[in-house]
């Protein structure tokens, strides 16, 4: 068998091609086509019946959910203050003293499961792309894996749609819903198809904590190889809630065809704990400019900022010298 690129001679089971790197027709998917300058996996080569797509670690999806939603406690603080005041006279200090400490504690529960959620989902989908990638190890080590985390992408319009209709919303929203009141017509219809199982699905969510760090339910993770002829990206989106990967890719991007390499900021509204308001923050990303299509992949700068730095600057140098060779 030969390399359909430069035509020298595989060994029976190579994975690639010693000369110029490219993968044998063996251990390219069917949905692939080789030489082609973008190539994306189809979504059945990610999941399947048995749940691939579902890397929960067990986190307590409805604490960080109620955490991001920005739950009102008000309402608690005020009979929390009149019971206190009841307790202490009728009992004493030491119960109000343990009140106090369980309800500080219910408040910080929620940020401190978003981010160990946070922390174990980069590394699941971190280990899941080197993995998704199926590469030999010595075809890809020109320079250390460059691994950006950052906020994850829109959810397809499927979820909200299906959210919708599933009836998901809180019992007065549904009574002002025009929509929900047609979606309910429709499931009482004999013919209409009624919506379940609707209420893990991902959606967008942000939120500022007292610490002032910017926090998002939804995450992306882009793995970054580099062979001597390509550059293997694999990027996956989760929602940190649930474990679900509701969106992942391949892509392997020749260097001769990369126009250009951008990192860019764009501004989006999230709430802020401290200030009790909306206000603008920045979204960091790194674009890949190929001829027809641009490569996104988000990254939050407070994280391992230095390492980034690092990162970045070998990459911009290899993929220099690649095309100038």
């Amino acid at each position: 068998m030969n390399c359909q690129k430069c035509g020298a001679q595989l060994e029976e089971g190579a994975k690639f091609c010693e000369m110029c790197g490219t993968p044998a027709p063996a251990a390219v998917p069917v949905n692939m086509e080789i030489g082609s300058v973008h190539k994306t996996y189809s979504q059945n080569s990610f999941h399947d019946d048995n749940g691939d797509y579902d890397v929960s670690q067990g986190f307590n999806t409805k604490k960080i959910r109620k955490w991001f939603e920005g739950a009102s406690y008000g309402k608690w603080i005020l009979l929390i203050i009149i019971g206190a005041v009841l307790v202490t006279v009728i009992i004493g200090i030491p119960i109000l003293i343990i009140g106090i400490v369980g309800l500080v504690r219910s408040f910080t529960a929620g940020v401190n499961e978003v981010d160990m959620a946070w922390n174990a989902y980069a590394d699941v989908l971190s280990k899941r792309g080197i993995q998704k990638l199926n590469v030999i190890e010595e075809q890809v080590n020109l320079i250390d894996p460059v691994v950006l985390v950052g906020f994850g992408a829109s959810p397809d319009s499927s979820f909200e749609a299906a959210k919708e209709l599933g009836g998901s919303r809180s019992a007065l929203g549904r009574l002002f819903s025009f929509s929900y009141w047609l979606s309910l017509l429709a499931r009482l219809w004999p013919f209409g198809k009624k919506t379940k199982g609707t209420e893990l699905d991902p959606y967008e969510a942000s939120r500022i904590g007292k610490d002032d760090i910017l926090r998002s339910m939804l995450m992306s993770v882009s793995v970054y190889r580099f062979s001597e002829e390509q550059v293997l990206i694999y990027t996956g989106n989760l929602d940190i809630s649930t474990g679900l990967i509701y969106n992942e890719r391949t892509e392997e991007v020749f260097y001769q065809d990369i126009e250009g390499i951008r990192f860019s900021q764009s501004v989006f509204k999230v709430y802020s704990t401290n200030k009790k308001r909306f206000v603008n923050k920045a979204r960091e990303s790194l674009e890949l400019y190929l001829s027809g299509c641009t490569l996104h992949a988000s990254f939050r700068t407070d994280m391992n900022t230095s390492v980034i730095q690092n990162q970045f600057s070998a990459m911009r140098s290899l993929i220099r010298d690649k095309k100038n060779s």
